[in-house]
């Protein structure tokens, strides 16, 4: 099983309610007798924000999606993550992420804006870390 969390460093505008991860390429089976995993489908996960997801400065992840994934290498995920109005049927903004980086075991985090801005950029870590949702912030 791999991790994925989003993380929101903009704050949202006002009529960003919620939003959803659509992928073509979640697993659904894996191979324990060789650590591999396969038969991808396409999914999709979606949210209403709260205040904190909005502020920009939470350290809890927005989206936090678990996906099988093989044991002995890092295999890419790409999606897109559609930020919705209050009707919540009007898209404000797409981001597509692509070669995000999933392994088992491992956690990938993905830190960025999701705001209306143009030109967002993202940094991408993975940690093989479980320990909670939650982190530090650099610096402290």
């Amino acid at each position: 099983m791999s991790k994925l969390c989003v993380y929101n460093s903009d704050e949202l505008e006002e009529e960003a309610i919620s939003g959803s991860i659509s992928s073509s390429e979640v697993n659904t089976s894996f191979d324990v007798s060789n650590g591999t995993a396969g038969t991808q489908v396409s999914i999709s996960w979606e949210k209403t924000f709260t205040e904190a997801d909005k502020s920009g400065t939470s350290t809890a992840p927005v989206f936090t999606v678990y996906q099988l994934a093989s044991t002995d290498e890092a295999a890419t995920l790409q999606f897109d993550l559609d930020v919705y109005d209050g009707s919540g049927s009007e898209v404000q903004n797409t981001i597509s992420a692509t070669n995000v980086p999933i392994r088992a075991n491992y956690v990938t985090h993905l830190r960025g804006g999701l705001s209306l801005v143009a030109s967002q950029q993202f940094s991408i870590t993975v940690d093989k870390e479980w320990a909670g949702d939650d982190e530090t912030p650099f610096g402290e």
